[in-house]
């Protein structure tokens, strides 16, 4: 294996919170978060969209489901152009997320 493929290899195995938002890979969200990454982190080469942005606008429902349990969630952080991660799914007419990230907004009491 030559060098640039080794290095290729091993940046594929560094997880990365926004790569698994947009390809719903829950594995890799746990090893993000576990890493210290964090779902309220920005990428600003997004408008500055959170993880739970991208997993909205790539409908990954299933990263959704743990990624709102997560501490570090926050459904109400908005993006440049002030929208929450629900709006984008409002967008999208995704009901699941919809529904996971009104929960997340408005937690029903004990």
């Amino acid at each position: 294996m030559d060098n640039e493929t080794l290095i290729r290899t091993r940046i594929r195995r560094m997880p990365d919170i926004f790569h698994a938002a947009e390809k719903n890979d829950v594995d890799e969200l746990k090893e993000a978060l576990e890493q210290g990454q964090r779902l309220d982190a920005r990428q600003p080469k997004l408008l500055n969209m959170t993880p739970l942005h991208v997993a909205c606008i790539r409908s990954s429902n299933a990263f959704l489901e743990v990624a709102i349990q997560h501490g570090s969630c926050d459904p109400w952080l908005r993006d440049d152009n002030l929208r929450v991660a629900f709006d984008h799914a409002a967008a999208r007419n995704n009901k699941v997320a919809m529904q996971l990230t009104l929960d997340a907004m408005y937690p029903r009491p004990l």
